[in-house]
Protein backbone atom coordinates (compact mmCIF):
# COMPACT_ATOMS: atom_id res chain seq x y z
CA UNK A 1 0.00 0.00 0.00
CA UNK A 2 1.17 3.52 -0.78
CA UNK A 3 0.95 6.51 1.53
CA UNK A 4 0.76 9.93 -0.12
CA UNK A 5 2.75 12.56 1.79
CA UNK A 6 2.69 16.32 1.16
CA UNK A 7 5.45 18.58 2.50
CA UNK A 8 4.43 22.26 2.68
CA UNK A 9 7.45 24.52 3.18
CA UNK A 10 8.44 27.85 1.61
CA UNK A 11 12.15 26.98 1.96
CA UNK A 12 12.91 25.38 -1.41
CA UNK A 13 15.95 23.39 -0.25
CA UNK A 14 14.23 21.93 2.80
CA UNK A 15 11.09 21.04 0.84
CA UNK A 16 12.96 19.48 -2.07
CA UNK A 17 15.28 17.56 0.27
CA UNK A 18 12.35 16.13 2.23
CA UNK A 19 10.54 15.08 -0.93
CA UNK A 20 13.71 13.48 -2.31
CA UNK A 21 14.75 11.71 0.92
CA UNK A 22 11.37 10.23 1.78
CA UNK A 23 10.02 9.41 -1.69
CA UNK A 24 9.97 5.64 -2.15
CA UNK A 25 10.89 4.86 1.46
CA UNK A 26 9.08 1.92 3.00
CA UNK A 27 7.56 2.21 6.47
CA UNK A 28 5.68 -0.78 7.92
CA UNK A 29 5.12 -2.16 4.41
CA UNK A 30 3.78 1.20 3.17
CA UNK A 31 5.68 2.96 0.39
CA UNK A 32 5.82 6.75 0.74
CA UNK A 33 4.91 8.76 -2.35
CA UNK A 34 5.93 12.35 -1.67
CA UNK A 35 5.25 15.75 -3.18
CA UNK A 36 5.80 19.32 -2.09
CA UNK A 37 4.08 22.68 -2.05
CA UNK A 38 6.02 25.96 -1.87
CA UNK A 39 3.30 27.93 -0.08
CA UNK A 40 0.44 27.49 2.35
CA UNK A 41 -2.01 28.53 -0.35
CA UNK A 42 -0.74 25.95 -2.82
CA UNK A 43 -0.73 23.30 -0.08
CA UNK A 44 -4.38 24.00 0.70
CA UNK A 45 -5.28 23.73 -3.01
CA UNK A 46 -3.42 20.44 -3.38
CA UNK A 47 -5.20 18.99 -0.34
CA UNK A 48 -8.54 20.02 -1.82
CA UNK A 49 -7.68 18.38 -5.15
CA UNK A 50 -6.02 15.17 -3.96
CA UNK A 51 -6.22 12.77 -1.06
CA UNK A 52 -3.12 12.80 1.12
CA UNK A 53 -2.51 10.41 3.97
CA UNK A 54 0.00 12.71 5.67
CA UNK A 55 0.56 16.47 5.42
CA UNK A 56 3.69 17.96 6.98
CA UNK A 57 3.32 21.74 7.44
CA UNK A 58 5.90 24.41 8.09
CA UNK A 59 4.67 26.54 10.99
CA UNK A 60 6.00 29.89 9.79
CA UNK A 61 5.83 31.79 6.53
CA UNK A 62 9.38 32.98 5.96
CA UNK A 63 11.89 32.88 8.79
CA UNK A 64 10.59 32.05 12.27
CA UNK A 65 10.90 34.97 14.65
CA UNK A 66 9.31 35.71 17.98
CA UNK A 67 6.88 38.14 16.35
CA UNK A 68 5.99 35.80 13.47
CA UNK A 69 2.53 34.31 13.27
CA UNK A 70 2.30 30.54 13.18
CA UNK A 71 0.34 30.54 9.93
CA UNK A 72 0.79 26.77 9.61
CA UNK A 73 -1.68 26.32 12.46
CA UNK A 74 -4.37 28.29 10.61
CA UNK A 75 -3.67 26.21 7.49
CA UNK A 76 -4.14 23.06 9.56
CA UNK A 77 -7.52 24.37 10.71
CA UNK A 78 -8.53 25.04 7.09
CA UNK A 79 -7.51 21.53 6.08
CA UNK A 80 -9.51 20.06 8.95
CA UNK A 81 -12.59 22.07 7.97
CA UNK A 82 -12.37 20.87 4.38
CA UNK A 83 -12.24 17.25 5.55
CA UNK A 84 -15.11 16.76 7.98
CA UNK A 85 -13.85 13.34 9.06
CA UNK A 86 -10.81 14.88 10.86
Amino acid sequence: MNLKVLFVDDDTKIREDLVKIFNGEVCNSHTLITSGAPSFEEGIELVKQQDYDIVILDLYKGKPEESSDKLGLSVLKQIRKSHSFL
